[in-house]
């Protein structure tokens, strides 16, 4: 989760200031300046976030940057660029051209400079364009310094030039600058000269993308961008509103570990592509621009998951909820975008750049296929295409229902302190285990395995998962196929283990504990056939990196109950008989361990295989509990003794799992068969 992305505060919003915002409906609005505007970056992201935050207006943005110029230079183009393009808004920043980088820090350059902006601004005042002057953005000087300078001060004058003329104005220099004391700050803790951040490229005058984000707040702010997206605080005691602002909510229902509701907004919070946040951690654009908040009273005391459209976006105290949490950008996982929202900038911010790169290869027509005999019919094909672009911007960003559901987070499931039984922690309540065994449909003669229908038809499997939980059971036992996840001896199958994490994802979500048995060769047609020509010691090798993989996927995941190492292992030594054997209705579900157990024990061998396959999880997972699922041969010979519960093995695993069906009128044999596994651990009735 990106952590600085989500603050937690008590402040009383104030009202939503849309109407001071200074793009309106039906503008045009075109950026002059330099080469830092010609880069298009501040420019789409301010028209980021206007789509997102104003999805009503239609406003439509030109970037009219060029690299090199000066505000003097910019009349000879103004028309062209700006006035005939229908412009309504200008936002102008020049400056650190027009004095030659530092080289011209002269009286005659700057009144030059000063002469520009006052043409600047008669001209398009004079075509009831509003305009906006801006300091540049700073250069890499030193803060103090650069205060102090010739740059800032001739800015200072411009500005004042346009306030007498009744223009916009916007400081972009001083709000760059107070970022670039939080950075120097940061840098000066930050002993390798490799590591520390900067706003700008090596020249310390072009702007990287911290910079042009840091000049993108400071002009949105000097525009009047509201820092406030909506609102919305819920009574979890009785499920009404406290208060809505600028949404609307619907469908409240209490549940039994939390709280369901559909909230609708006016408005979209500000959201790019996937990290951006991390811009967060020098310029306050949370604060200042995406304020989207969530508070939830009267929630009892624990920790929530907080989901929203289907998709975590994080867990909280209910003292954080009570308080009031801005999930503008929150997310479970920094990689993928929180709630539909977050989704919806994305993409918005992907049809900005796409819309302006049709925008300036439109413009490459006329520059440099002027002698192209289908020109003007190519240009019109590329506007077209603009603007279906543009009708696809607005209709993303329109607002959409979302459903919200806060629940209690699944706690992690350890050993008591005795260990002969299942507690929750940290809360310390016991756990005890009520669930089913998922390990095929009833689709055709046999059904199919998990694997077999996971991908295309995971809806499926997303409604079973209600549906166990809805009956009551608090774990799902899952069984996973060796082929399915190693696609050689040495190299596991990626797509198998992300769909797992989609699994743990939706467990988490329902709020349902995953049983993982693996090692599975349940199709033995589908066996690979080098899986099975490995010796016993290669096989074994090939099944802890199996677990090894699996355990990685897992090892933070709250929704793990327990690795179950393999599905009812046997040594008998029947080597003509091969590796799998017990056939029931289509399937092999179990394995031998070795095909040739020379002079070791049936004990020593188990030890061994458990050992290594326990390493091999622990390496990756050192909480999660482990157990192996075994046949209680004590029904059948009531002399058996266990052979993976043995005192040698039993160590090595956390809890006794055991799969019985007793027949009717031998409920008696079965329970004494239990006893001979009452080892003084929690036992699982598996099967």
């Amino acid at each position: 989760m990106i952590r600085h992305s989500l603050l937690v505060f008590g402040l009383a919003l104030s009202s939503l200031r849309a109407e001071e915002f200074a793009l309106r409906d039906g503008d045009t609005v075109a950026f002059l300046g330099d080469s830092i505007t010609a880069a298009r970056n501040y420019s789409r992201i301010i028209e980021d976030y206007t789509l997102m935050r104003f999805p009503e207006r239609k406003i439509r943005f030109i970037n009219a940057g060029k690299g090199g110029e000066t505000a003097q230079l910019s009349l000879e183009r103004l028309e062209e660029a700006v006035i005939a393009k229908g412009a309504t808004v200008l936002t102008v920043a020049y400056g650190v051209n027009d004095i030659g980088w530092g080289m011209k820090a002269d009286e005659e350059h700057r009144q030059a400079y000063l002469d520009g902006i006052a043409e600047i601004i008669d001209r398009c005042q004079a075509k009831n364009i509003r305009v906006f002057i801006c300091s540049p953005a700073i250069t890499a000087e030193n803060a103090e310094t650069a205060e102090k300078g010739f740059l800032q001060k001739m800015c200072d004058d411009g500005l004042a030039s346009a306030k007498s003329k009744h223009a916009g104005t916007i400081d972009v220099m001083r709000a760059m600058r107070s970022v670039q004391r939080r950075i120097a700050a940061a840098n000066a803790k930050q002993p390798d000269q490799s590591k520390r951040t900067s706003l700008h490229v090596s020249d310390g005058v072009h702007l990287n993308d911290l910079g042009q984000m840091a000049m993108a707040w400071a002009m949105l702010r000097g525009l009047g961008a509201p820092a406030d997206v909506s609102w919305l605080e819920i009574d979890a005691g009785n499920g009404t509103a406290l208060r809505e602002d600028d949404c609307v909510v619907s469908d409240v229902t209490i549940t039994a570990d939390g709280l369901v509701f559909t909230r609708l907004d006016e408005r979209l919070p500000f959201n790019l592509q996937p990290l951006w946040m991390l811009h967060g951690w020098f310029i306050p654009i949370t604060d200042d621009l995406n304020r989207y908040g969530l508070t939830v009273q009267n929630l009892p005391v624990g920790k929530y998951d907080c989901f929203a459209g289907g998709r975590k976006l994080g867990a909280w105290s209910e003292k954080d909820f009570a308080t009031g949490i801005n999930i503008a950008s929150a997310s479970a996982d920094p990689w993928e975008p929180g709630g539909p929202w977050h989704g919806q900038g994305q993409l918005i911010s992907t049809l900005t750049m796409v819309r302006d790169e049709l925008d300036w290869a439109n413009r490459g027509l006329g520059r440099y296929l002027a002698a192209h005999p289908e020109r003007a019919e190519l240009s019109a094909k590329m506007s077209a295409i603009e603007n279906s672009v543009i009708d696809f911007q607005r209709e993303m960003a329109r607002p959409i229902p979302v459903k919200f559901e806060i629940r209690k987070s699944l706690e992690d499931i350890r050993l008591s302190p005795d260990g002969k039984s299942f507690l929750l922690t940290p809360s310390g309540k016991p756990f005890r285990v009520w669930g089913v065994n998922y390990d095929h449909d009833s689709e055709g003669e046999n059904g199919r395995l998990l694997e077999d229908y996971w991908e295309k038809e995971w809806e499926t499997v997303s409604s079973d998962f209600q549906e166990i939980k809805d009956l009551g059971a608090n774990v799902i036992r899952i069984h996973l196929q060796l082929a399915k996840f190693m696609n050689t001896a040495d190299a596991p199958n990626p797509r198998s283990l992300d769909r797992l994490q989609k699994l743990l994802e939706l467990a988490e979500h329902t709020g349902l504990y995953l049983d993982i048995t693996g090692l599975g060769c349940y199709h033995k047609a589908e066996t690979p056939a080098w899986y099975d020509a490995l010796s016993e010691s290669e096989r074994w090798q090939v099944q802890a990196r199996f677990w090894t993989a699996v355990a990685k996927t897992c090892h933070d995941s709250k929704a793990i109950f327990c690795y179950d190492l393999m599905n009812e292992p046997v040594i008998d030594g029947k080597k003509d008989e091969g590796w799998v054997t017990g056939e029931l209705s289509g399937y092999s579900f179990v394995q031998r361990l070795t095909l040739e157990p020379g002079q070791r024990t049936q004990v020593e061998i188990a030890r061994a295989w458990v050992d290594q396959m326990t390493t091999a999880i622990r390496k990756e997972d050192p909480h999660h509990l482990l157990t192996v699922g075994v046949i209680p041969w004590a029904m059948i010979w009531p002399n058996a003794k266990p052979i993976f519960y043995a005192p040698e093995v039993q160590g090595l695993l956390d809890f006794v799992s055991i799969h019985l069906y007793p027949k009717e009128g031998e409920v008696d044999k079965a329970l004494a068969a239990l006893a001979v596994y009452d080892i003084g651990k929690p036992l699982v009735i598996e099967e």
